[in-house]
C-alpha cells in the first residue's frame, strides 16, 4: 500500500514536470525562450496554437480577430501613459559626427603615410651618403 501511494505521487510529479517543459536560457532554434522570445510573446504564441487548433473544427463559423503579437493588449492612452520619454533623433548631428570621424581617420592615415615617406626619404639619403 505505501509503495502504490508513493508510485501514484511520482507519477503526478512527474505529469506536473512534462506539462512545464524546461526551456534553456541559451539561445536556441528550437525552444522559444531560447531564441529571446518574451514569456508574454511566448504565452501568446501557445493561445493562438491552441485557438488554431480549435478553429479547425468549425472554420466557417468564427471571423478572424486582431492579434497583437508580443505585447499584452493594453488601450493606446495606456500605452503611451507607460511609455518612456519621446526619443528623438538628430539625424544632422549624427551625419556631422560620422563626418568628424572619417576626417579624424583620413587625417590619421595621411599623417601615417608622411611619416613613412619621410623615414624612406632619410634612409635613401643616409644611404646615398655612406656610399659616397
Amino acid at each position: 500500500v505505501l509503495f502504490r501511494s508513493r508510485l501514484k505521487k511520482l507519477k503526478e510529479e512527474l505529469n506536473i514536470l512534462l506539462s512545464r517543459p524546461l526551456q534553456p536560457k541559451s539561445f536556441s532554434h528550437r525552444f522559444l525562450a531560447g531564441a529571446g522570445v518574451s514569456p508574454v510573446l511566448q504565452h501568446q504564441l501557445e493561445q493562438m496554437a491552441q485557438q488554431k487548433v480549435g478553429s479547425d473544427k468549425n472554420n466557417g463559423e468564427s471571423k478572424r480577430k486582431l492579434a497583437v503579437i508580443g505585447q499584452d493588449c493594453v488601450e493606446p492612452l495606456q500605452a503611451l501613459r507607460k511609455a518612456g520619454p519621446e526619443m528623438q533623433l538628430d539625424v544632422k548631428s549624427l551625419a556631422e559626427k560620422q563626418r568628424n570621424m572619417e576626417n579624424l581617420r583620413r587625417k590619421r592615415r595621411e599623417a601615417k603615410k608622411r611619416q613613412k615617406e619621410q623615414k624612406r626619404k632619410q634612409r635613401k639619403s643616409l644611404k646615398e651618403a655612406a656610399s659616397e
